[in-house]
């Protein structure tokens, strides 16, 4: 009655080590979602953690073998992990977007 939903989604962590000595400096589950918190998402009904965005059903191969051949699915990983990476490395690192001359205008 409702149909399927097929969520297309990836279990990341990111560690940022230091050149020098290797040694950890920070560590994170990568996000999506940066508006609220992990246990906030959960009460809001978001059962999936790290990156996850719902496909439209017909983009998902019908066999597992064919997965690896989809060029939709591959361009479809690649965007959620760079959109994840772009909201988690600022949050790790502690950067704050500059604003641009044409931001300030």
């Amino acid at each position: 009655m409702l149909g399927r939903r097929i969520y297309l989604y990836a279990l990341a962590f990111v560690r940022i080590f230091d050149g020098r000595d290797f040694s950890v400096v920070r560590q994170s589950s990568a996000l999506i979602n940066t508006h609220h918190s992990l246990m906030v998402q959960r009460l809001l009904g978001v059962q999936i953690g790290g990156p996850y965005r719902e496909l439209p059903a017909e983009s998902f191969p019908t066999r597992p073998e064919d997965a690896a051949d989809n060029p939709a699915l591959r361009d479809d990983v690649r965007a959620m992990l760079t959109e994840s990476l772009d909201k988690t490395l600022p949050l790790l690192i502690g950067v704050q977007r500059a604003a641009r001359n044409s931001d300030a205008r």
